[in-house]
Order: structure tokens, then sequence, then C-alpha cells
């Protein structure tokens, strides 16, 4: 069967199909410019076919650091914002307001700040998955 054919039924794209056959993980053939997949060859179920295309690949090690970024950001910001806040409810400052607004400012910056990390981890992870499916 040829290489569409096999894909169609495996819910794969024929480049797909074309490079499992080019790295040797599936038995197949070209002739006249036309890729060929072994008649013997079994079909790869749909769920399988789902989860092996779909599976998460880990992150790379510069994920990991925005990741770890994302989350020093958003804790520092809450830290401050709540070390500030109990001092405003001890009592131990007087003027709230001279003191609130900078703890807002912080706690708003880490959440923003690491949601930030947090996307770009993510823009990266899938610009890592992109790489890897599309090379030879």
């Amino acid at each position: 069967m040829t290489a569409l054919e096999y894909a169609a039924r495996n819910y794969m794209t024929e480049e797909q199909v074309i490079h499992l056959i080019q790295a040797g993980e599936l038995k197949g053939f070209v002739k006249n410019d036309v890729w060929y997949v072994d008649e013997d060859q079994e079909i790869i179920k749909p769920a399988r076919a789902k989860k092996e295309r779909y599976q998460k690949k880990p992150l790379s090690p510069i994920g990991v650091v925005f990741f770890v970024l994302g989350i020093l950001e958003i804790s520092g910001g809450l830290v401050f914002f709540v070390v500030e806040w109990c001092q405003v409810l001890t009592g131990y400052v007087f003027d709230e307001s001279r003191l609130l607004v900078p703890a807002f400012g912080a706690l708003v910056a880490g959440i923003v700040g690491g949601l930030l990390s947090f996307a770009l981890a993510e823009i990266l992870h899938f610009l890592k998955g992109i790489y890897l499916n599309t090379r030879k």
C-alpha cells in the first residue's frame, strides 16, 4: 500500500510515514517517486497513533530555567506582599498607603512576570517539538 494510504489508516501525515520508513521504524520502499509501505506491516490502532503523535516531550533545560524563574517571580511577589500586609495588620506601620502600593505592585509584577516566564517556556517547548518533528 502507498504511504498515503497507510497514513490515512493510522491518522498520520504522509510525511510522518515517510520519516518512519527513513528512520527504519517501518518497512517500506520508494518506487517511481512514490513511497510504499510493506503489506505485512501492522496497522497502528488509532488510540496508539494519537498517543504517539501527541506524546509530550520533556522540557529543554532552558524551558526548565524559565519555569523555575516563573515560580520564583510569583513566590517573591507573594512573599513581599504578605510581609508588608502583615506589618499593616499588626499596626507596625501607620501610613498604610505608602506601604501597600509597593506591596500590590510587587505582587502584580511577580504574577505577570511569572506568567510571562511560563509562556516563554511553553513557546520554547513548542518550538523544540517542531524542530524534532521536522528534522530528517
